[in-house]
């Protein structure tokens, strides 16, 4: 989901200078595939009309995920991606998702970045990371799997909650496979994870979504028979 804050999207959309943190969370957030592109446009909308949120940020983001040849990483539940989004770059490390529900919940960790190149020692300041070290130590990192794609981001308020909305358009690529993108994200920023639930309920009952059990980098794994 979205690294980091609505109000970062917005000063990076807007070319502003600022200060990059390292971050590491839990990560909770709920995946959903939009039926058309169309509809992103209708949700933009709907959530103008029905919720109280701030104009969207619109950030073009491209994505490698890196493994060794043998998917020491994959077989470990880590997944090691960069990613550029407008002119920064950001190297991300996330654990497995801890949760069996349409809701993903896992340990993500990010950290500035200058580039695509791949380093081993990208996240050894942190304890969290030190299997994610250990293992890519010496090892040669590859792209298995690419990404490029538009987010607009929002920020909505829904009741007592926060909850970043991030609507995706664009294409995964994995070896010879081209892979559309068209999805809803809704990542927790405050309140409970009921409440994520509940605003993808409202959505379902309104758009023709269907509940993602995959990241974008898993459904590039599927696509090329890895997983």
């Amino acid at each position: 989901m979205a690294q980091f804050s609505y109000v970062f999207y917005k000063k990076l959309e807007n070319g502003e200078n600022m200060t990059i943190p390292e971050k590491i969370h839990q990560e909770i957030e709920l995946k959903l595939q939009i039926a058309t592109p169309e509809d992103i446009e209708a949700m933009k909308k709907f959530f103008s009309k029905y919720f109280s949120c701030q104009e969207a940020a619109t950030c073009h983001m491209q994505a490698r995920y890196f493994d060794t040849c043998d998917f020491l990483l994959l077989h470990s539940g880590l997944t090691y991606r960069i990613r550029l989004e407008n002119t920064h770059y950001f190297a991300t490390l996330k654990g497995k998702n801890q949760s069996n529900s349409p809701l993903c919940r896992r340990l993500e960790i990010n950290i500035p970045a200058t580039s695509f190149e791949p380093d081993a020692n990208h996240f050894a300041s942190f304890k969290d990371a030190q299997r994610f070290t250990h293992l890519a130590q010496g090892k040669k990192l590859s792209p298995i799997v690419t990404n490029d794609f538009i987010r607009q981001t929002m920020l909505v308020k829904h009741g007592n909650c926060q909850i970043e909305v991030s609507l995706d358009k664009g294409n995964i690529f994995a070896a010879d496979k081209n892979i559309p993108i068209c999805e809803l994200e809704l990542e927790l920023k405050d309140g409970t994870e009921e409440d994520v639930l509940k605003l993808g309920t409202i959505l379902k009952e309104n758009f023709f979504l269907k509940d993602s059990y995959e990241s974008k980098f898993y459904r590039g794994l599927h696509a090329i028979g890895i997983l």
